[in-house]
């Protein structure tokens, strides 16, 4: 018997953002389990199965009993929301199992936040960024201060997961004072809140706004970098890409001939992305694009984070006003 223990990264908890590999998963499973919240958002999709959960801090008990049970040759799943190898169960699930080749560990990656949250703001993530969390129940404050800190002096753009909790209400604002020390008040930022979920919205601000700004578990925080942007109501980071573009660009009424071939090559490689299965951007034509558009009259740009499903922008839509 082929005793596979499979760790599911299930994106923000709805079936259509789920991958189909984590569906397939799930589906081949005889036994779910998960910390209690994500478990109940999957429950309805999956009802012929077994399901174990533990509350938060469980993470432990829950992934031995996993193991265990994948062990003893039960079919067996470990849920995670957004990916299950960004501040999800994978590492520790390795790390219980040690040097023992059994059970088998299959990481099945899911859509992260900051992905899924991007694709609702715009394009805040098409260069180089850092990844934070904010939690300080595994990591020192200290050590997230200096974490903030560098990537704030890098001109990073800057992505904030768990910026906030009952018991952490001032972390955020705490947050954003590091970063004002090397970004401007008037930073372009971000949050998406209940991503995929039921009371999903979104906003843009300034960094000076974020400081007051009542964040929860449920929200992620996009901090642009030096050169983001607000477009159209949307965030957008420029790509060099984008900055050439944007030189070659002739006037508010028409795009250049090298515009139009500088798009047409930024859809062949996100169409090259959509067939490898990765994201439409970090670092893809989704900016390009928001800022082709700018406030010419042309179709309104929407995006989703898998580039396998993401929309192809057609040639035509580039056109005079």
């Amino acid at each position: 018997m082929n005793k596979e223990l499979y760790v599911v990264g299930i994106g923000p908890g709805a079936y259509d953002e789920m991958t189909l590999r984590a569906c397939n998963a799930l589906k081949n499973s005889e036994l779910i389990v998960g910390y209690s919240a994500y478990v109940d958002l999957i429950r309805p999709y999956f009802p012929d199965k077994e399901f174990y959960a533990t509350p938060m801090r469980g993470e432990t008990a829950r992934c031995r009993y996993a193991l265990e049970m994948a062990a003893s040759g039960k079919r067996t799943a470990v849920v995670c929301s957004g990916d299950a190898g960004v501040y999800g169960m994978a590492g520790l699930i390795y790390e219980l199992r040690g040097e023992s080749e059994t059970p088998e560990i299959v990481v099945v990656g899911g859509l992260t936040a900051a992905c899924t949250g991007a694709a609702l703001l715009g394009a805040p993530l098409t260069h180089d960024f850092a990844l934070i969390s904010l939690s300080d129940l595994l990591t020192e404050w200290e050590t997230i201060e200096k974490r903030l800190d560098r990537a704030a002096e890098a001109g990073l753009s800057i992505v904030l997961y768990n910026p906030a909790s009952k018991k952490r209400r001032d972390h955020l604002r705490r947050a954003c004072e590091v970063i004002l020390r090397h970004a401007e008040p008037l930073r372009v930022c971000g949050v998406a809140c209940n991503i995929g979920r039921e009371g999903e919205h979104v906003s843009v601000m300034t960094l000076a706004q974020l400081c007051s700004y009542e964040a929860d578990m449920a929200t992620t925080i996009f901090i642009g970098n030096p050169q983001t942007k607000t477009i159209g109501g949307r965030m957008v980071t420029p790509i060099s890409a984008s900055a050439v573009m944007l030189r070659r660009w002739t006037s508010p009424s028409g795009v250049s001939r090298a515009t139009s071939t500088s798009l047409r090559r930024s859809l062949r490689v996100t169409s090259a992305a959509r067939r490898s299965r990765f994201s439409a951007y970090p670092w893809q034509m989704p900016a390009s694009v928001f800022m082709l558009h700018g406030t010419t009259a042309m179709p309104s740009v929407s995006k989703v984070p898998l580039a396998m499903a993401a929309p192809m922008l057609p040639m035509s839509c580039v056109r005079k006003a």
